[in-house]
């Protein structure tokens, strides 16, 4: 008899009555949570998938068997097998034999198309049980990662290809992270990476400077260089760029420095030696003025620098500089 049923007897007391009638309000909301359950599973865009114990399908949403180019139907009753390679079974029986003796699995998984094409998923297997405990069957949730796994290919692709140009670029390259006082002033900062271009210029090792304080790689930067905190410092903290030649004591040598802020206490100095271009320029400098000089000097004429023969013809007696 159905409780509904019950509640036309005239016999009931009327606390029996209120017990029915909450029995019967319970059941309705257990059926109303039981309903949206099973549309949030079937409405999911990940995929699931009920088995037997041994792999065959017992349910799957729409999303687990269109995934695989199927419609729900068709793939009731077949074995998990049909989407997976044979090369792949190996591993799918042995995380089979993971889910019965722990009860549970997860990873990356490459699954078959009905097409014959593979695409990655992320599974989550869970062995089911009843209410004594017992092993009943396994749950499967399955995400579609392909676009992901594509994004990470393409994100590995364009690190590779700035890594190569990082490192075999011709300037050197140093990234850093500025360290203030207590009061907001550079006092210091610290390499996080340099390229390959950095050690060759100024002759530093990568294990001497990569992770270390400048103060600490070159300790007599600080009343070498004061300001170069100032500068970097201004850089890293107002995200202001600034480009500038500086002949750097420590290391003997003039430097080409561009530098700028990728983030907000960072800055990253792009430098090139400019200490021979420095040296030809101050050799040519030197040159001109010994030709201005010398060229002055013979532009001062004496009364007897000219006088004219007998016979008309001028003559200018040969200049020699004093010995």
């Amino acid at each position: 008899m159905a409780l509904e049923d019950l509640l036309t007897r005239d016999d009931l007391s009327a606390d029996a009555r209120e017990a029915i009638r909450t029995e019967i309000a319970d059941h309705g909301l257990m059926d109303e949570r039981m309903r949206m359950g099973s549309k949030a599973v079937e409405q999911s865009g990940e995929g699931v998938a009920v088995s037997t114990l041994d792999g065959h399908l017992l349910y799957t949403n729409a999303a687990f068997a269109e995934m695989h180019g199927y419609a729900p139907d068709e793939v009731l009753g077949k074995h998990l097998s049909m989407f997976h390679a044979s090369d792949q079974m190996p591993l799918v029986e042995a995380t089979v034999r993971t889910i019965h003796e722990t009860g549970r699995s997860s990873g990356e998984v490459e699954h078959l198309h009905r097409d014959g094409t593979r695409f990655p998923t992320f599974m989550v297997n869970t062995l089911l049980r009843d209410e004594a405990g017992n092993p009943t069957g396994m749950l499967a949730t399955l995400l579609d990662i392909t676009e992901r796994k594509q994004a990470e290919e393409a994100l590995r692709a364009s690190e590779e290809k700035y890594r190569s140009l990082f490192e075999n670029m011709l300037n050197g390259f140093a990234f850093c992270k500025i360290i203030t006082d207590e009061n907001g002033q550079p006092v210091d900062w610290t390499y996080l990476e340099i390229n390959d271009a950095f050690e060759r210029l100024t002759g530093l090792k990568r294990e001497d400077v990569v992770g270390k304080r400048v103060t600490d790689a070159i300790p007599s930067i600080k009343d070498c260089e004061p300001n170069l905190f100032e500068i970097y410092g201004e850089v890293a903290l107002t995200g202001k760029s600034t480009q500038f030649e500086v002949f750097f004591v420590p290391l003997e040598m003039w430097l080409s420095i561009t530098v700028y802020c990728p983030m907000k206490g960072y800055f990253v100095a792009v430098f090139d030696n400019i200490t021979d271009r420095k040296r030809a320029e101050e050799a040519l400098r030197e040159a001109e003025e010994r030709l201005r000089i010398a060229t002055d000097h013979r532009g001062h004429k004496s009364p007897l620098s000219a006088f004219t023969h007998g016979n008309g013809t001028k003559i200018v007696p040969e200049h020699r500089e004093p010995l």
